[in-house]
């Protein structure tokens, strides 16, 4: 069993924690969920997003997630 804690910035104290049975279940919802938060940001952004800025979403993303095998 895995349970994935998803924080939405660096300090979030109310963290998604979230609960697989299998590992690629969790692999399969943090690939979605940074997905959908980058998708997300460079929809709202006024700015031109190059692929290295996407890429350092990308980054920023994965770093608020923790992975545990429970």
């Amino acid at each position: 069993m895995y349970r994935v804690t998803y924080k939405a910035f660096e300090m979030d104290d109310k963290p998604i924690v979230k609960k697989f049975d299998e590992w690629y279940e969790a692999e399969e919802w943090v690939q979605d969920e940074i997905a959908r938060r980058v998708d997300w940001r460079v929809q709202h952004t006024g700015y031109y997003i190059d692929e290295g800025a996407y890429e350092h979403f990308q980054e920023e993303e994965a770093a608020l997630i923790k992975v545990d095998r429970i």
